[in-house]
């Protein structure tokens, strides 16, 4: 063996080893590539494909977006440009309307101030009319609220003619027996199964609206000689049907005197008599009513004079 060889033997072995651990390491790769590696990087080509896909379709989205931008642009860059030719065209008119003005405007300048005046005089009158107008407003309120007035007046006057003429219509009729504001009636009054023989007299005082208040006054003697009556008291009076009929209400105090052992009673009374004239002229009525006292409801009826 010679020196070169000797010294060169190492060397050999190591390339050796180098190339059986190259060979097996790359048929590990090979063997792990068959195995897992293959399926990963199937996976990463379908994802990446995938994404290209997903990529694709967004680019033509975009794209489809784009074109339909670039449409509008161009629709909105021909509107624009009709706009401005209309515009300019416009612009024209307009400015050979102001070149028609100008001419009319020297040639009508007598005939705008006189029309100016006319409006200035024309602005006077409206003016005018709106404060005639309002002054007409309000006196056509004053006009409305007086002719309420008048109404209100001419039926309170209606009310007062009434009312005269039913305090005249009275003194047209000649008084019987009695004067015209005083009255006698003889009456006769049954409670609870006994009989009281009354004689009133009464007294207009004053005028109580469309009625008569006055005084009165009874005495009455109960039937057999059992017990006296005396009352005094007010009433009210008003004419019902034409003057032929009235209706008094009564009220006031009243004494019972009895003549036997039983005691006198003392009682406030409450009653409601009516009166009908059956000779129209005369002051002479027939009577019937109701009168309650002491706890009882009496009926009395008969005749009276007067009033």
């Amino acid at each position: 063996m010679s020196r070169s060889e000797y010294y060169n033997t190492p060397i050999r072995g190591t390339l050796v080893a180098m190339a059986a651990v190259f060979l097996l390491a790359v048929a590990g790769g090979v063997t792990w590539f068959q195995v897992s590696g293959k399926d990963r990087i199937e996976a990463a080509r379908e994802a990446r494909e995938a994404a290209l896909r997903g990529q694709a379709q967004a680019l033509r989205a975009l794209e489809r977006r784009l074109e339909a931008a670039r449409e509008e642009h161009a629709e909105a860059e021909r509107l624009r440009a009709a706009r401005r030719e209309h515009g300019a065209y416009l612009d024209g008119r307009i400015e050979e309307a102001r070149e028609a003005l100008r001419a009319r405007r020297e040639q009508e300048a007598p005939l705008l101030a006189q029309v100016d005046l006319l409006g200035a005089r024309l602005n006077e009158q409206r003016r005018e009319r709106s404060r005639r107008s309002t002054v007409l407003h309000d006196l056509e309120d004053r006009l409305a609220a007086e002719r309420k007035a008048a109404r209100t007046l001419e039926q309170r006057a209606g009310e007062g003619g009434d009312r005269l003429r039913d305090a005249r219509r009275p003194r047209g009729e000649k008084p019987t027996l009695f004067p015209a504001r005083s009255a006698a009636a003889s009456l006769l009054e049954r409670r609870a199964g006994r009989s009281t023989y009354l004689l009133t007299v009464s007294r207009d005082l004053m005028r109580a609206g469309p009625g008569t208040l006055g005084l009165l006054g009874s005495v009455g003697l109960a039937g057999e000689g059992t017990g006296a009556l005396v009352e005094t008291g007010l009433y009210l009076s008003a004419p019902l049907k034409g003057r032929r009929a009235a209706a008094d209400l009564t009220a006031g105090l009243g004494r019972r005197h009895a003549l036997e052992d039983t005691p006198s009673v003392t009682a406030p009374f409450v009653g409601l008599l009516l009166r009908w004239a059956p000779i129209r002229g005369e002051r002479a009525w027939l009577v019937a009513g109701l009168h309650h006292s002491d706890a009882e409801t009496a009926l009395r009826f008969g005749a009276s004079l007067g009033r």
